[in-house]
C-alpha cells in the first residue's frame, strides 16, 4: 500500500502534494472481490468509486478496515449498464461469472466451462457511467477506470462517453476474443469504441487461453485458443487519436501516475518532457530517478531464479514441462528482446 505515493521522489516532484489536495479518481466497476490492487501503490491519494450489485460483496468492502487507507471511498450497490433502470442479472455457478448477459452454451459446452452454468436470476438496479450521482462528490470522476463485468463492458463504456471524453486517461478493461456470453461485444469492438474516444491500445496484462484438453500439456506441445484478457487503453498525448484536444496539466500528471502503476515506464519517461507536465529541473530529476528505480532489474534474483529452476528440473524430470511452463508464465510480461 502507498509504495509509490509515499516515495521520496514522488513527494519531491510535487505530485504527492498535488494529488493530496485533489485526489486521483479511480472507478472500479465490478468490485466483487474488493477494490482492485492496481491502485494500491497510490491508495492514500485516490478517490475510489466502486460499483458492485452483490449485497454480500458490498458489505465485505464496507467492513474491510484496510479500505480506510484511501483518500475517499464511495461504494454503490448497483450495476452499470448502457441505460438506467433495472435488469436481470444471470447468476452462474461461479459468482465471479454473474452477468447481465446470458452465457453462450454453444461455446461454454464445447470447452467444458462448468463455471458458466446458469443457477438462477435476480433483478438489480442499473445506472450509466455518465449519469450516476457519484460524480457530484468527485470533481475529476473517472480518470482511471477498471471494468470487469463479464461481457457488458462495451455497453458500460458506451454509456460513459461523456466521462471518457472529459476526464478519463486510462482504461483497464476485461475484453473477450470470443463470445462467452450471448451478444457479447469482442475486443475489436471495444478497441474501436475507445479509439473513437481518443484512446490508444497499449497491451494486455493477462491473456487467458483454453483448449478442449484433448492433449495433456505435460506431454504435448500445442497452441491454445485465446479467450479473454485484461486490456490497457491510454489517452496518449503523443498519438494522433486525441486530435486537437488540449492535454491539461491534470491529465498529464494523472497519465504519468497511471503509466507508473501499469508498468509503462517508457511512456513515463516520455511524459517528463511533455510541456503539460510543467516540471522544473529538480522535479523532473526526481521523477526520472523514480522511474529508473522502479524499472531496474534485480539481476542477482533473476539469476538465482534460473538456477533454482535448473535444480528443480534435475530433481524431478517428470514435472519438467509444468515447472518450465509456470516459470515462463511468470515472465510473460517482460519486454520483447527481438530488437537486441
Amino acid at each position: 500500500m502507498n509504495e509509490l505515493s509515499d516515495s521520496k521522489e514522488f513527494s519531491d516532484s510535487g505530485l504527492r502534494s498535488y494529488f493530496s489536495k485533489a485526489p486521483l479518481s479511480f472507478v472500479d466497476i465490478g468490485a466483487r472481490d474488493g477494490i482492485h490492487e492496481l491502485i494500491s501503490p497510490v491508495a492514500n491519494i485516490c478517490h475510489v468509486t466502486a460499483y458492485e450489485p452483490d449485497h454480500d460483496s458490498v458489505s465485505k468492502i464496507i467492513e474491510d478496515k484496510s479500505n480506510t487507507i484511501y483518500a475517499a471511498l464511495c461504494i454503490n450497490q448497483l450495476g452499470l449498464a448502457g441505460e438506467s433502470g433495472s435488469r436481470i442479472l444471470n447468476l452462474l455457478s461461479a459468482p465471479t461469472n454473474h452477468s447481465l448477459l446470458e452465457p453462450n452454451p454453444r461455446f461454454t459446452s464445447r470447452y467444458a466451462m462448468t463455471k458458466w452454468d446458469v443457477v438462477g436470476q435476480t433483478r438489480i438496479l442499473t445506472s450509466t457511467l455518465d449519469y450516476d450521482d457519484s460524480q457530484s462528490s468527485c470533481p475529476h470522476f473517472g480518470e482511471i477506470i477498471k471494468l470487469d463485468t463479464q461481457g457488458s463492458e462495451y455497453e458500460i463504456l458506451e454509456g460513459g462517453r461523456g466521462v471518457l471524453a472529459k476526464n478519463t486517461i486510462a482504461v483497464f478493461c476485461e475484453v473477450a476474443f470470443c463470445q462467452l456470453y450471448r451478444s457479447q461485444k469482442l475486443f475489436s469492438e471495444v478497441e474501436l469504441l475507445l479509439r473513437d474516444q481518443g484512446f490508444s491500445f497499449y497491451g494486455f496484462s493477462r491473456i487467458h487461453s483454453r483448449s478442449k484438453k484433448n492433449l495433456d500439456k505435460r506431454r504435448h506441445w500445442l497452441l491454445e485458443r485465446q479467450i479473454y484478457a485484461d486490456a490497457v487503453f491510454l489517452k496518449d498525448p503523443f498519438d494522433n487519436n486525441n486530435g486537437s484536444e488540449t492535454f491539461s496539466n491534470r491529465k498529464a500528471k494523472s497519465l504519468f501516475t497511471a503509466s507508473m502503476l501499469l508498468g509503462y515506464y517508457d511512456l513515463s519517461l516520455e511524459l517528463l518532457g511533455h510541456e503539460s507536465m510543467a516540471l522544473n529541473h529538480s522535479q523532473r530529476s526526481a521523477l526520472n530517478n523514480l522511474i529508473l528505480r522502479y524499472s531496474k532489474l534485480d539481476i542477482e534474483t533473476i539469476t538465482q531464479d534460473v538456477s533454482n529452476l535448473v535444480d528443480e528440473l534435475a530433481t524431478d524430470p517428470t514435472r519438467t514441462i509444468m515447472r518450465l511452463g509456470k516459470f515462463l508464465d511468470s515472465k510473460r510480461a517482460w519486454p520483447n528482446f527481438d530488437d537486441f
